[in-house]
Order: structure tokens, then C-alpha cells, then sequence
């Protein structure tokens, strides 16, 4: 018996439209004779979504894109159409490709390239030159031949590419197998060392489902009329809001204000992961970086007591900074040295090294505690008392952080974070240690690809609801684990 045919490899083949038809249809045909699937903008017919939008659809959905390149611009799209008013559609496409692992195979077209096929505007051709030199990749040169007929020389150079792409892609496909092989066998153990208490997860603020309480979008909303996707760092913008607000009540209150608003009136929370932390028999510690308070409205419900640690980083003449501070379920609290704290006896306790922003409203306003870590120079001062006994991470979490290895979930990493978590483990000495780290995450930036990378974690391309599911399912046979 044999196995089911593998799908046709789909190849997606952007260019410039009118210099470039001829060459087209000759890549199309190409693609066609090797019994491939081409994918052409020209095919789709009428779309109801933007184009922009449709290509990076497209795109995504391919495992090769033949990229054309010759002598001129193409249509660039405006901010509102999708693009950056400065990129064509054709840099769009490889740039969507590059982000998504989808290969790429370049031809240029040659500096004999006929003169009424080139770009007139100054500025076009500066461009298309840049574009050109920054493609950091090998490509094929191809002429114009002959202006009518089959282009034959440019047909031969085609096959020839995509006869050699088919051997790479057999042994990538083959490379992921293996891979899929590792990382789901890795992946379950993961869950399986959670459900039994052996795993510390690392929550963030990614977790509700419109993603209006992540960072990005309290940066924007921080920021008024800011894009989420062009906002600087939550601690970026909240340093210039800061300084703006002339006070840091002033500042904290509108801060607190974006975040009540929106946990109540937009973000919808899904509460899979606080079940799956409900329902593990034993866990250490949480440590949750979220700024609402969801998890501990949670289990609250479920009738499990919790207490919150955070550091104090401020307080009435400076008689209480860098003390542990300790808020219970119940209200009461307590302050200590770090070297003289120890560890609540609680259900759970969460550790909230960026603050208890809605928790530390309810101590007496005479001590004026803040807890929060939110501005550049609320992290710098926070990563400073890292090297003192009496102010660093609470004595009794050294063990934990050193014998479990944290399991990331909803935390995106941007520069601010990055360098708050590395200064963490440093402190506790775990950076480097091989399986110390995963995160469940596809990361969003080649630099948060780099940052995990620095932190010695594995990611896992996953949701963390999707992830909390399945340990919740398996959760009765991995009891005995």
C-alpha cells in the first residue's frame, strides 16, 4: 500500500506586471511542466480584501516565491492600502516571505535591459537600485532576449533553479519531519513536567483574546492615535507620558485608567490558562507580568488562597524602597528584606516583579507604596537593586528559579522586557542552563527571535490557550507523571 501523494510544492511569482509579462508566463509555465501549483495575483479574479492583504494571504501559502526583479518600481502602496508609502508591492511580497520562511528564489534582469522599460523618475530608479543591492541572496541574471517570442535562455535558467530548489525542499521537508518528530515529543514532556508542579510559568499580557491589554496596544493607548504596530516599548512610551503627566500619580492614574478600561469594556480574557494554573495540584510560583487583575479574580472563584509579591520601589521618605512586599488574598500585608522573606503559606503564590498596580491601591496611603515597573527609569532602578542581598529577587525563589525550568506564556519580548528577564536569571543563575526556558510563542521580530535565542529558550509555536487546553485534557493521566 502506498502512502498518500504529497501536495504540489505552490509557488507564488511576484514581479512588476507589463515589462515583465512575458517572463511570467514562461515562470508559470515552468512551474506547471514540474506538476507544481503556480499562484499568480492574475488568477485570483475579483477579491472583496484589500491587495495588499490578498498577497500577504497568498504568500503565506506558498512554499516558494520566484521573484522577478528588472528596472522598475511598480505600484507602491500608501499606508492606508496596506503598505509604508515607500516599499512597492513587489518588496512587500519578499518581505512578508522572508517573515513567514517561505523561499525565495531571485532573478534580476540585466543592466542591457531595454531603455523604454526602465523607470524615468530619479527617485524610482534610486530605489529599485537599493532594493536591488539589499537583497542579500544570490539571484539570476536574465536578459531581455529577443522583444517578441519565447525567451528561451530565460526558460532554461528557470528550470535549472527550480530542478535544484525540488532537491532543497525534499531535504527541508524532510529536516521539519524530523524536527515536528522532536519538538512534539519535547512539547509533551513540557506538559507533562507543568501538570506536576515541575515547570515555573512566566505569565504575560498577551493573553486576552482582542490583545487590547498586551503591550503594544497600552503602548498606543499611552500614546493617543498611535498604530500598535508602529508604538514604541510599553516602558518608551510610558516614560514620555510620565514626564508629560509633570507627576507620577498623575501618570500611574491614567495608566490604571487605560488598563480598568479596557479589561472591563474591550478584552475578553481567556480564562484557559487560569484554569489549567487552578487546576495543577502543586505549583511553586506563578510569575505573572499583566497589569489587570484577571488571575487573581479567578482564583478567587475557584476558592484558592493567593498572595502577591512585589518589590517596593518607592515609598514615604524612602523608609520602606527595595523592601519584598507581600499582599494577601484577604488584604493584609507585609514588608521584609528579601534575604528575611519567606515564602506565604497560600495555594498560590504569584510574583509580580513589574508591580501590583490595582493591589497596592488598597495599603495605607500614609506609607505611598508603588510597586510598579513600568517606565525606562522605573526598569533601570529595578535591574540596579538586583545586586543587593537585601533588595534583590526574594531569597526563597532562588531555588525554584534554579531547580524548574519557567515555561513563558502570552510574553512578548521587546528590548525593555529582554533586558529585565536576562538581569532576573543572571541574578539567580540560569541563564545558558540547556531545556532552563520555553516559551510558547511564534516570536513576532527577528529581534525577539534573537532575544529568546540570547535567553537560551526553546519557542514553541503554539497558543498558550491552545497549550493550557491540552494539558488540561491530559491532565488526569499526567497526574502520576
Amino acid at each position: 500500500m502506498t502512502g498518500a501523494r504529497p501536495r504540489p510544492i505552490r509557488v507564488f511569482v511576484s514581479s512588476t506586471s507589463d515589462d515583465l509579462e512575458r517572463h511570467r508566463k514562461v515562470v508559470k509555465d515552468v512551474i506547471v511542466s514540474h506538476e507544481w501549483t503556480p499562484v499568480m495575483m492574475e488568477h485570483m479574479g475579483a477579491m472583496t480584501e484589500e491587495t495588499v492583504s490578498a498577497c500577504r494571504r497568498l504568500v503565506e501559502g506558498c512554499d516558494l516565491v520566484v521573484l522577478l526583479v528588472a528596472w522598475r518600481r511598480g505600484w507602491v502602496p500608501t499606508k492606508k492600502q496596506g503598505g509604508d508609502g515607500d516599499a512597492s508591492i513587489t518588496a512587500l511580497e519578499l518581505l512578508h516571505a522572508r517573515e513567514n520562511d517561505v523561499d525565495v528564489l531571485p532573478f534580476l534582469a540585466d543592466e542591457c535591459w531595454p531603455g523604454y522599460l526602465w523607470d524615468r523618475n530619479e527617485s524610482d530608479q534610486k530605489w529599485l537600485e537599493a532594493f536591488r543591492e539589499g537583497l542579500n541572496q544570490p539571484a539570476d541574471f536574465f536578459s531581455a532576449e529577443e522583444p517578441e517570442g519565447s525567451l528561451p535562455a530565460f526558460e532554461i535558467k528557470v528550470g535549472k533553479a527550480l530542478l535544484d530548489y525540488k532537491q532543497h525542499y525534499i531535504e527541508k521537508m524532510r529536516a521539519r519531519s524530523q524536527a515536528d518528530a522532536g519538538n512534539a515529543s519535547s512539547i509533551l514532556f513540557t506538559r507533562k513536567a507543568l501538570a506536576t508542579g515541575k515547570r515555573i510559568p512566566f505569565i504575560g499580557c498577551e493573553l486576552d483574546a482582542n490583545a487590547q491589554l498586551c503591550s503594544r496596544s497600552l503602548a498606543a493607548a499611552l500614546v493617543e492615535d498611535t498604530d500598535p504596530r508602529e508604538a514604541a516599548s510599553l516602558a518608551t512610551a510610558a516614560e514620555y507620558v510620565e514626564r508629560a503627566c509633570g507627576s507620577r500619580d498623575a501618570f500611574l492614574a491614567e495608566f490604571r485608567d487605560i488598563v480598568e478600561g479596557r479589561g472591563n469594556a474591550q478584552a475578553k480574557v481567556d480564562e484557559t490558562v487560569f484554569e489549567m494554573l487552578a487546576g495543577i495540584p502543586t505549583l511553586p510560583l506563578i510569575v505573572a507580568t499583566s497589569w489587570d487583575t484577571s488571575l487573581e479574580q479567578y482564583l478567587a472563584k475557584q476558592g484558592l488562597s493567593y498572595a502577591i509579591v512585589s518589590h517596593i520601589m518607592s515609598s514615604s521618605e524612602h523608609a520602606l524602597d527595595g523592601r519584598i512586599l507581600v499582599i494577601r488574598d484577604t488584604g493584609a500585608f507585609e514588608h521584609h528584606l528579601s534575604d528575611e522573606f519567606t515564602m506565604p503559606d497560600v495555594d498560590r503564590v504569584i510574583y509580580r516583579p513589574m508591580g501590583a498596580l490595582f493591589a497596592q491601591d488598597n495599603l495605607p496611603p500614609d506609607l505611598e507604596i508603588d510597586t510598579v515597573v513600568l517606565t525606562e527609569t522605573d526598569h533601570l532602578k529595578f535591574i540596579s537593586r538586583l545586586q543587593n542581598q537585601h533588595t534583590q529577587i526574594p531569597a526563597p525563589f532562588h531555588r525554584p528559579f534554579q531547580r524548574f525550568p519557567l515555561i513563558f506564556l502570552g510574553y512578548a519580548l521587546d528590548t525593555w522586557q529582554y533586558r529585565i528577564v536576562m538581569q532576573v536569571f543572571r541574578s539567580v543563575q540560569i541563564v545558558g542552563k540547556s531545556g532552563s526556558i520555553t516559551a510558547i510563542r511564534r516570536p513576532d521580530t527577528e529581534l525577539e527571535r534573537f532575544a529568546w535565542q540570547q535567553l537560551g529558550a526553546r519557542t514553541e509555536d503554539q497558543s498558550p490557550t491552545d497549550f493550557a487546553r491540552d494539558v488540561l485534557a491530559e491532565l488526569p493521566q499526567m497526574a502520576a507523571f
